[in-house]
């Protein structure tokens, strides 16, 4: 009933104003691990994201977003169940961390591999988000469009986070984040957005340096 009524009201939204843009339903992690590592059961893990994606696309979304994942694994159980429940658009975007043999998520899924099995099982666009600041995520970026074979998607964090009275507080400005996503643009990225710590500023910084489109 939540995610339904939260397309439904960003659907409203956006037919209201005018707006061209589109909805994206938005699908997280769970916050649990598959065996052997965690306790998440992949047939509960599949249900629950049918759900979800059933009822995102009942509220009127254009695509579904599935997002932060950091196992693989997961990433393709929520892409599968979607595709199950739905014939809209799916993004997968997947977080990496830097290591010194390369980039790698928390489970040791390369770019590589990510790219081949969300190719083979449907998504209509892959990328990354999160973990990484924008500065960050070039490189990344640079590794994955010199291999994908679907469109790509970027959306880093505004910087790294510090604690500031007991919250996490983001430093990075909005023209230096535009800067290096408009640099990711031009390298081919498909789309290019923000993640966390990136408020409207951020966006309205990023579309005026990219013009029109």
């Amino acid at each position: 009933r939540i995610n339904a009524l939260a397309a439904e009201m960003l659907r409203e939204e956006i037919d209201g104003a005018g707006a061209a843009c589109f909805a994206a339903g938005d699908i997280g992690p769970t916050g649990k691990f598959f065996h052997p590592v965690g306790n998440l059961d992949e047939k509960e893990a599949l249900e629950s994201f049918r759900v979800q994606a059933r009822a995102l696309a009942g509220g009127g979304v254009d695509l579904l977003l599935i997002e932060t994942m950091s196992d693989l694994r997961e990433a393709l159980t929520a892409l599968r169940a979607a595709r199950e429940v739905t014939d809209l658009p799916v993004i997968v975007e997947l977080t990496f961390q830097k290591k010194r043999g390369g980039y790698f998520t928390i489970m040791g899924n390369t770019p590589e591999e990510a790219l081949e099995s969300m190719k083979r099982e449907g998504a209509a666009m892959a990328g990354a988000n999160c973990t990484l600041d924008s500065a960050g995520m070039k490189p990344l970026a640079g590794v994955m469009i010199g291999i994908a074979e679907l469109p790509l998607i970027f959306q880093p964090n505004a910087g790294q986070p510090v604690m500031r009275e007991g919250r996490a507080v983001y430093l990075q400005k909005p023209e230096e984040f535009a800067s290096d996503m408009a640099e990711i643009a031009e390298m081919g990225a498909g789309a290019v957005g923000g993640c966390c710590g990136t408020g409207p500023d951020f966006i309205r910084a990023l579309r005026e340096r990219l013009g029109p489109q």
